[in-house]
């Protein structure tokens, strides 16, 4: 009897080839979970239905702040001229002279004299909606093991979930108010490491003393620590951590805090695991530098290609990236070459960010069409449909409270 109409006739029994020789084993193979991490930090606001897309919120200045420029200044003899001409008495100054000078004194009589301002400013948050879907046929239900479909409703909630985390990210990334760059560079174009068109030391890689100007920056602007401090407890091994920051960075920049040395020429870099039994980790948190505490993002974004153009021979083994000429221009480039990689950093502070949802909104919604119904686009009802769709959106409440680093890093 021919085994080929029982079977494939590529494994054969002693009674006949067999109908079925291959097994599926359900679980030998699950697609990781990537981690949602970005929202962790942020406040939340909520737009109220049938009130437009834009949330807006408003903000007084303190009085004592550069920003609080305005015409009502009058100094201590009632003339409008420095150091109160802009309302502010001595602004944000910390110099002994400016606060001596700009301090509000009254004579008898006084007069009008002393007069300051108020600034209230208008910030805004737009909803936008993203969504996608995904088609397939009655033959799955058919034809495929039992579980693709919920494996597809699996994967849609998944792509739903990492597309809200990346606009959240990109969205951090550009509301810093404080941009401070690694070594010497002054702009994303300048970020580079050592070639044979630069000074050995002129790299931009992370610096232990790039991290405390950026604490005194966010300090100086008021920001409010995120953790308190972390005083040790009695298990062995345990360490004491400042009050400190939280920041996002990724595994690349994880790997420079490594090797950073403080001031004192030893290890800056204090692991989570030397700290946590004392205190309440965040979700991803690795390790604190100084008053930083450090979240490694699984799927942080780089600026490929956005620093500076690489020598012919380059010595220090930094990342960099090939561009074409149209990859160029997207990153404002003079043309086609090799660029060197900035890797941000990205701090977050109490209250500085917000996300904005629609009242009474689910934050993503789903819907989906077995196969089986008739529609003008599919007659006979072959077609099913998962999508899902939501409203996204932030607003920025103080961005002198955030801030990015962009460094570059070795391979």
């Amino acid at each position: 009897m021919d085994s080929q109409i029982y079977g494939n006739g590529t494994s054969t029994s002693t009674n006949g080839a067999n109908v079925r020789v291959d097994a599926l084993i359900e679980k030998g193979i699950r697609t990781a979970k990537r981690d949602i991490i970005f929202e962790q930090l942020c406040d939340s606001r909520t737009l109220p239905m049938q009130h437009g897309k834009t949330l807006k919120v408003h903000k007084t200045l303190y009085i004592l702040d550069d920003a609080n420029v305005n015409d009502q200044g009058l100094d201590s003899t009632g003339v409008k001229q420095a150091p109160n001409a802009n309302g502010n008495l001595y602004g944000s100054s910390r110099s002994v002279v400016d606060v001596t000078n700009g301090l509000p004194l009254l004579s008898e009589g006084a007069g009008r004299v002393n007069r300051v301002g108020v600034t209230r400013i208008t910030k805004e948050g737009t909803l936008t909606r993203m969504g996608a879907f995904l088609e397939y046929t009655d033959e799955v239900d058919k034809f495929s093991d039992a579980k693709m479909e919920s494996q597809y409703y699996e994967k849609m909630g998944e792509l739903a979930a990492e597309l809200y985390d990346d606009y959240l990210q990109k969205e951090l990334l550009g509301a810093c108010g404080i941009e401070v760059y690694g070594g010497v560079a002054t702009s994303l174009l300048t970020v580079s490491g050592i070639d044979d068109t630069t000074v050995a030391g002129n790299e931009t890689a992370l610096e232990y003393e790039t991290i405390l100007n950026v604490e005194d920056s966010l300090e100086a602007n008021y920001a409010k620590m995120n953790t308190s401090i972390i005083d040790g407890s009695r298990n062995v091994g345990t360490v004491p951590v400042n009050a400190s920051y939280f920041a996002y960075c990724g595994r690349e920049t994880v790997r420079t805090l490594n090797g950073l040395q403080d001031d004192f020429s030893q290890k800056a870099f204090v692991p989570a695991r030397m700290y946590a039994a004392a205190g309440n980790l965040a979700k991803n948190e690795v390790g604190a530098v100084h008053s930083t505490r450090f979240i490694q993002a699984q799927r942080m974004m780089r600026y490929d290609g956005c620093g500076a153009v690489v020598g012919a021979n380059p010595l220090g083994g930094f990342k960099s990236t090939t561009l074409t000429g149209a990859q160029a221009t997207a990153r404002g480039q003079s043309g086609a070459g090799t660029y060197y990689d900035g890797l941000p950093i990205i701090y977050v502070t109490k209250g500085a960010f917000a996300t904005v949802g629609l009242q009474g909104n689910k934050k993503i919604n789903f819907l989906s069409k077995k196969p089986g119904q008739a529609t003008y686009e599919d007659p006979h009802g072959l077609q099913g449909i998962y999508s899902f769709n939501f409203f996204a959106g932030s607003i920025t409440l103080e961005p002198e409270k955030m801030a990015r680093i962009v460094h570059a890093t070795k391979f």
